[in-house]
């Protein structure tokens, strides 16, 4: 197999695992859409019930609620705990002790209403991403070893992923600023609360309409799902590399080759890198091999200096070896080499 075989190869597993986080990323980003149609309507009541000429002082917004009102927060409240099956703990806390209050402003009620909105988007955000990027692991795994073996047609056993490897893989903090993706899913968690309750308070002590209101806020979600986003494709290639990686020493390849999409979108440092090859010592993701920034779209491929590959076949340990046909599809394949889960 030639080298451009490979290329071809490796970029086509890349666009299949960039589909599929795309496909995700879409679903994360009307998310947002949805958590701020609930944000608005939740903006309008309180405005419909408190507003006077179309705005509320600080004054109006400080002012407790009354028997029936406190009433119905704390129903709600109790509804938000409910439904909150993967709610975090320290919400659940905050919620807890609300529930049991006495003495709630009007203002506290509203802050407290758009908190749950976020939370709820971000909780769900970190369980879907969770899963995304465990699923471009593991494909990216067993996809790479199938294609080498396909193309040798030879074939032997591969043990099944654990549940402690995916672990350990999402578990990696990878970037500069040393934080996993379940860790800046609760920064920009935190930001965001902190933002949207600023200028809520900064909006009231203006006078500012609910239009104002709801449109400061629509802009503050749209910056944070922009890097929603961002964080999606990013994290993916991230776990993308890392599964290829694991394919590459479960086959004993020494060298890669730095492969990126190139065309108008790719950047000068990309389209430099292209075609460099490495020793697979020095495989670093967001280092020696991509992604290499936000957005990047490279990825590896297994480099055979001699284009035959022949002697890298390897055998079970009872020495069986397993001929690959042409026509194998990946499911077969999947279904008769890869063995049983190692034990944790």
């Amino acid at each position: 197999m030639n080298r451009e075989y490979w290329r071809g190869r490796a970029l086509a597993l890349y666009e299949a695992m960039e589909q599929d986080s795309r496909i995700y990323r879409e679903a994360a980003e009307q998310a947002y859409e949805k958590a701020l149609l609930g944000i608005r309507r939740d903006l309008s009541d309180w405005y419909q019930r408190f507003a006077d000429n179309n705005s509320v002082s600080m004054a109006e917004a400080r002012r407790l609620l009354n028997a029936s009102e406190l009433q119905e927060l704390q129903w709600t409240v109790e509804e938000y705990i409910q439904v909150g099956q993967r709610m975090d703990s320290k919400w659940r806390k905050q919620l807890e002790n609300v529930s049991a209050r006495v003495h709630i402003s009007r203002l506290e009620a509203l802050q407290l209403q758009i908190q749950q909105q976020i939370e709820a988007l971000f909780g769900n955000q970190l369980d879907g991403l969770d899963g995304l990027l465990r699923r471009v692991y593991a494909d990216q795994y067993y996809h790479t070893i199938f294609e080498v073996q396909r193309a040798f047609h030879l074939g032997w056993q591969v043990a099944a992923l654990t549940e402690r490897q995916l672990a350990m893989a999402l578990a990696k903090p990878w970037t500069t600023d040393n934080l996993t993706f379940s860790e800046r899913i609760w920064k920009n968690r935190t930001a965001l609360v902190n933002t949207l309750q600023t200028e809520l308070s900064q909006a009231l002590i203006r006078g500012d309409s609910l239009k104002q209101v709801t449109d400061a806020m629509s802009k503050r979600l749209k910056v944070s799902k922009r890097a929603a986003g961002r964080l999606v494709m990013t994290e993916s290639a991230y776990l993308s590399a890392q599964g290829q990686l694991a394919a590459y020493r479960e086959l004993s390849i020494s060298q890669v080759e730095i492969v990126e999409t190139l065309d108008t979108h790719t950047c000068a440092v990309c389209q430099g890198l292209d075609g460099t090859v490495i020793p697979i010592s020095d495989y670093e993701p967001g280092v020696t091999v991509p992604p290499f920034h936000p957005w990047c779209r490279g990825c590896t491929a297994p480099y055979f200096a001699d284009n035959t590959g022949g002697e890298r076949a390897a055998r079970n340990p009872d020495g069986q070896t397993y001929y690959v046909p042409d026509d194998m599809t990946y499911e077969v394949w999947h279904d008769t080499i890869v063995s049983l889960p190692l034990s944790d």
